[in-house]
């Protein structure tokens, strides 16, 4: 990413298709990460189209069996905003749906290079985040089609109970016209 900048819908789409399908898998299994972002995701190979595999399972959580996610926890840039709001009035816990905020965090970084909250201050970048406080500014994403930024809303809705499930994302329009352009089912 520091070197290439932004990847293209075609890349951006084929890394997220493998980072949701492991979303998905770990969700099925009772697991949340907790911690996704660019760092925790390991490139397997160099090809154009290159293999990745979620790494890093540090913070993760079973969530099975009533089990109660409500630890502060993520990396500043990446972290949902029900995580931030816990403790806070009348929200106690959070939900898997922290790893599909973080899937978003990395589609916006992986299509336009840049990260979508940049603050020095934590209390200020925390603030935007928990605001939504994002934007897809026409110099930088004017090479992405409006159905790509539409699937990082998407993925990227402060509301947990409207964001996406790691299987609604796989299903979407943008994701599964790209990667069927690139002959990918």
């Amino acid at each position: 990413m520091l070197t290439k900048g932004s990847l293209g819908e075609q890349v951006s789409a084929y890394i997220l298709q493998q980072i949701l399908e492991g979303i998905s898998y770990l969700h099925d299994n009772g697991i949340v990460h907790r911690d996704l972002k660019l760092e925790n995701i390991m490139l397997m190979d160099a090809a154009d189209f290159p293999r990745v595999r979620i790494a890093d399972f540090g913070l993760s959580k079973s969530f099975s069996g009533g089990d109660v996610l409500q630890t502060l926890c993520g990396s500043p840039q990446y972290v949902a905003p029900e995580i931030l709001h816990v403790g806070a009035g009348n929200i106690q816990q959070y939900s898997p749906a922290v790893d599909i905020w973080s899937a978003g965090v990395i589609c916006y970084m992986l299509l336009s290079g840049l990260s979508p909250f940049s603050e020095e201050q934590e209390p200020v970048l925390f603030q935007k985040i928990k605001a939504g406080d994002y934007n897809f500014k026409a110099e930088i994403w004017q090479h992405c089609s409006q159905e790509a930024k539409v699937f990082v809303t998407k993925l990227m809705n402060v509301d947990p109970g409207l964001r996406y499930s790691a299987k609604q994302a796989l299903q979407d329009p943008w994701l599964v016209g790209v990667l069927r352009s690139l002959g990918v089912q």
